[in-house]
This record gives C-alpha cells, structure tokens and sequence, in this order.
C-alpha cells in the first residue's frame, strides 16, 4: 500500500482514475487505478490511495497522470522508490496478572520473540488497551522497546524495566473498583504505521470496595 498526493494549482474536482500507478514499466497490463476517491488533503492537494501486490521489493513504482502512449495527452509522473515489505509485528501470548487492587492492575508480558510470534521486527515498543466488556476504551499507553514508558503518555509506571530482562511490566492506573476490563498489548516495529494488530485478550476484574 503506498499513496501519490497530487498538488493543483486551483481547487479542482477528479475523478478516482485521474492519477494511476504501476510497478516495473508503464505497461498498460500493470496501471493500478486509486483504491478510494481521493482524500482531500486541502482545497489543492489531493491524495490517491493504491494498493498493488505480487511485486518485488526492488521494483521502482511510478504513479502519473495522462496515457504515456496518447500524443494528444499531457503525461507527467513520479518514480518512487520501493521500500522493503514487512510483515507488521502480533504478540501471542496472553499478559500475566501480576497484582491488582481496586483501581489499578500490574500486568506483564515477554517481549516480542520473532521465533514465536508473528511478524518482522526491529521493535520499538508496545501499546497497551484497556477497555470495559461493552467495548469503551478507558486508558492507552506506549511502551518503548526496553519498557520504559513513553514520554507522550500521561500514565506511571510501577517499574521501568531494563533492557535484557524476561518480562516487561505495566501498571494499569485509574480504573474503577469492581469492573471487569479487557487488556489488549499491541507491538509497534520501526517505521511509519508500524503498529500491528492488537494481541489476544486477557479480561481482569478489579477488587470490589466493601461497604
């Protein structure tokens, strides 16, 4: 999946098929039309969607505008280079309870193992979901590779874990006494969008205040 954004010098209106891609050579047998119409980046600026599989990593991908075989059309296009393909990184093994009170939950997890779990690596951290049994996402947080907590997060840590250690550990704060909650650990590799699917879900329940 790659995208082209297209910049035009006044607001104008295009059909999905204007812009169109190819890997290799320009052959007619390899045009790839937009996924979707294109989303409006700004009144100008318009970007068009692809998807094209069954091709190497070297090939070089070209999106353009025109018919490169019509003299009559105006043609122009880019060359892009391929980037390596990888597989986005899944966890699959299930977090462990390690202590949970009324409010908060410490679990923990092995890091990401490319001979047991699915996808490519370099890892670069985890993201850990939390949401009620209806579904109601109530706190999020981002784990760098070695288990430190990420500085965009607002969220503590029980623990920062080093790097070289089995487990990382996570302390899942501010949650409601008595409630049942589904946790979810997502694995993110290098690059943009490396975020791969989030693991299996493990549901906890926090103790009940007694009155």
């Amino acid at each position: 999946m790659f995208s082209c954004a297209i910049s035009f010098d006044s607001p104008t209106n295009v059909e999905p098929d204007l812009v169109k891609a190819t890997t290799g050579d320009f052959s007619m047998d390899n045009w790839e039309m937009a996924k979707d119409p294109p989303q409006i980046i700004s009144s100008t600026l318009l970007n068009f969607m692809f998807i094209i599989q069954g091709f190497t990593d070297n090939s070089p991908i070209y999106c353009f505008i025109g018919d490169p075989f019509n003299n009559s059309s105006e043609f122009g296009y880019v060359r892009l280079a391929s980037a390596a393909f990888y597989e986005l990184p899944i966890l699959n093994s299930l977090p462990t309870l390690v202590a949970i009170s009324h409010y908060w939950v410490v679990i923990s997890w092995r890091p990401w193992n490319r001979s047991i779990d699915a996808g490519d690596g370099p890892i670069t951290g985890y993201r850990v979901y939390v949401h009620t049994q209806d579904g109601n996402e109530t706190h999020s947080a981002t784990l760098l590779s070695d288990g430190s907590l990420d500085t965009g997060s607002s969220r503590d840590r029980r623990e920062v874990t080093s790097e070289g250690l089995d487990l990382l550990e996570y302390n899942i704060t501010g949650l409601e006494d008595g409630t049942n909650f589904e946790i979810q650990i997502a694995v993110i590799r290098e690059g943009p969008k490396g975020e791969g699917d989030r693991g299996s879900t493990f549901s906890v329940r926090t103790q009940e205040l007694s009155c």
